[in-house]
Parts: C-alpha cells; structure tokens; sequence
C-alpha cells in the first residue's frame, strides 16, 4: 500500500471513531433525558389499614315458609243426626253467631219428652205445695210433712233445670253456629247428609292477619328469639314479622319448626308458599376486620399487618361469623394492630408496603 493510500485509510478510521462517539455520546444524552422525565417507578404496593374494631355481626339466611291464617277453627258436629239445613258455602265471610247448619237428632226428641215429664212433675209438686201449706197453716199436718212436701218440690225444680239445661245444650248443638268472624275455607256438609258426632263440617280463618310457619337449623333457633323480626317475601308480596313461637324439638326434616305473626294483612293466600329472612347467627362485639383483609390457603386463615418498618408481616388468625363487610377475628390480632385490608399481587410476608392516607 503506497503512502497516499495509507494516509486516506487512517483519516477513514479516524472519521468512523469520531462518528461512533458521537453516537454513544448521544444516546447516552438521549437515555439522561428520559431518566430526568420519567424517573424509575416505585414498585411497592400501596396499601391502605385499618385497626380491628369491636362490631355487632349478624347472619342471616333464607328458609321456605307457609302463611296460615292466624286464628283457625274447625267446626264440628256436636250430635250425630241428619243434616236438615246448610247455609254456607266455601269461600263465604261469616260472622260469630251465623247459622251454618242445622241436624235432626233422635236425641234431642228425647231430651224434649225427659222436659215434658219433668215440667209435668215440677207443676204437680209446686200444686202440693201450695195446698199442704195452707193445711199447715191450719195445723192440720205436721212440720215433718210439710218439709217431706217442700224438699219433694225442690227436687222437682232441680229435675226440671235440669232437663232444661240439657235440652238447651242439645238443641245448639243440633243448630251450628260460627264461632269467630273469618272465611269458610272447607265446607262439609249438605242437606240430607248423616253428620257423626265429632265430624268436622267447615273449617273457618279468622280475619286480619296471618302467620308464616317455617322451619331453621340448629345455628338459627339458638340464635332467636320469640320478638325477632323476619322478612316475608314473594313476589308481589312484601311483609315483616314478629317470632311468637319456637319449637325446640326437632322435627322430622331435622329443621325447628318456628312461626310469626305477619304484620301486613291480606294480600296473600293462605297455604302460599313464600321466603323468609330469619338470623343463622349473631355476635354482640366482636372483633373484627373488613372481609377484604382475610386470606386463606386451605384450612389456614391469616391477614397482613403492617410492622413499624412498613413492611407487610403475615399474621395467622382464628377467625368467626361474617357478613357482607366483616369478619370476626376470635384470636390471633389485637385491637393496636395495623391490619392491610386492600389486596395487591405484590403483597407477601416481608414485603415493603406504602400506606395509603
């Protein structure tokens, strides 16, 4: 290679280092630039806390329930006879004291004759009386006598009342009557038809309000109490209720059968079907945190507290009942405690957190 050309090569060389450190220079500017604008970013999770605080916490679940009218009557025949009159039909509103049915009793004819008889020797009795007391007057009897007169028309009164009570007696039961105001909702009985004694012939609801009959675990009937409120619902339909009764035996479809007076009247057919609100569980001040800040991994609960050098520190806890918000914490946390109710994918033992404000 001659010397021109030597010289040309090392001028090239020269120009292709100047110009590569020009580059780097500039990209090395260009990154500082970004670097100044866009400084790096902070990768720890920003979280918020909130110390455990005593709360009420209530469960509630949903069981089936049947509304029955609150007051029902089963009218029976009180004699066995032939149906001589109806006037009722199911579905009718009746009034205490309406006629529904009137039975021909054999008995009752009887009843009548043992009055008779006893009216005919309470008049024959009184009729001695009246003249042995006027002998004795005179003196013609004696005081014996005259008592043996008077305790014999005594006995015929009492016979006589007798008879007559119990004729009273047998002709309303041969006339059947409403007991209460309300609604016939079974009619059994026509005209002509032999009634037994004891046979029903019209179921009667009393009006106003109803009752919802309905059946709860052993969680919810050590929970309630008689005074407890529920909520009835179908659709439709709308109504609170008050507990009135608690069956602490459990029944065959190992629920406890509970009822409630509703507090809407009408509206809604008896034997409805409907879905009743009622307490599963309760616990008055419990320790509690949001329902957010509790974790699991199998049958292990455990939440995030914040240590002093903002770092997340993870805390085993045996926890209780929960609702929507809350979950009650029986062990594992003290009221000072700094717990992280906000979930991050960073968030793990040891990690460093930001608190939010």
């Amino acid at each position: 290679m001659s010397d021109g050309a030597k010289k040309n090569y090392g001028r090239i060389v020269k120009w292709i280092l100047i110009i590569l450190v020009a580059a780097v220079a500039i990209i090395i500017g260009i990154r500082l630039i970004i670097n100044s604008r866009h400084p790096a970013k902070d990768e720890r999770p920003v979280v918020r806390v909130e110390m455990p605080q005593r709360r009420d916490i209530s469960v509630f679940t949903e069981q089936i329930g049947t509304v029955h009218p609150s007051e029902t009557v089963n009218v029976l025949a009180m004699m066995s006879g032939e149906i001589l009159e109806v006037s009722f039909n199911a579905g009718d509103k009746v009034k205490k004291g309406d006629k529904l049915a009137v039975i021909n009793s054999d008995g009752l004819k009887a009843v009548e004759i043992q009055v008779d008889a006893a009216r005919i020797q309470l008049d024959a009795a009184k009729d001695n009386l009246e003249r042995m007391t006027e002998l004795y007057k005179t003196g013609a009897i004696s005081q014996s006598s005259f008592e043996q007169v008077q305790a014999a028309a005594e006995g015929a009164q009492l016979s006589y009342d007798a008879a007559k009570e119990n004729y009273d007696i047998q002709k309303k039961y041969s006339h059947i009557t409403a007991p209460i105001d309300g609604t016939v909702e079974y009619k059994n009985a026509e005209v002509h038809k032999f009634a037994q004694q004891g046979s029903p012939l019209a179921v009667i609801s009393g009006e106003g309000k109803n009752l919802v009959e309905f059946g709860v675990t052993e969680d919810s009937v050590n929970a309630i109490a008689p005074g407890d409120r529920v909520l009835v619902q179908k659709q439709g339909y709308e109504s609170t209720g008050t507990i009135t009764e608690i069956n602490r035996m459990i029944g065959q479809n190992g629920l406890y059968s509970v009822k409630a007076d509703l507090d809407l009247e009408g509206d809604i057919s008896n034997n409805s079907r409907v879905v009743v609100t009622v307490l599963k569980k309760h616990a008055d001040g419990a320790l509690s945190v949001p329902i957010t800040a509790v974790y699991h991994a199998g049958d292990t609960a455990f939440v995030y507290v914040l240590d002093e050098d903002n770092t997340a520190k993870k805390t085993e806890v045996e926890t209780g009942i929960y609702d929507d918000e809350y979950m009650e914490i029986a062990e594992g946390l003290a009221e000072t405690d700094k717990v992280i109710y906000t979930w991050s994918k960073e968030l793990f033992n040891g990690a460093e957190v930001i608190v939010s404000d």
